[in-house]
């Protein structure tokens, strides 16, 4: 479970979500995945290796092999 940097509050973070965000790093050639809190509203920067555990099992072997 990821929880926020600042309240330590558990973020929403679901293997679609994931897929989502994933897709939009490759798209967009970020480094990070910025995820606002839902308690304290603040921004939290989750990387891609965070990102790789939730997402769907296809998708973390095709994106390790190709780094």
């Amino acid at each position: 479970m990821i929880r926020c940097a600042y309240c330590g509050a558990p973020l929403p973070l679901n293997r679609k979500l994931a897929e989502a965000a994933l897709k939009a790093m490759d798209e967009e050639g970020l480094q990070h995945f910025d995820l606002a809190c839902p308690r304290c509203r603040k921004v939290n920067k989750l990387p891609r290796q965070a990102l790789l555990r939730f997402a769907p099992r296809g998708r973390a072997a095709t994106n390790t092999t190709a780094e």
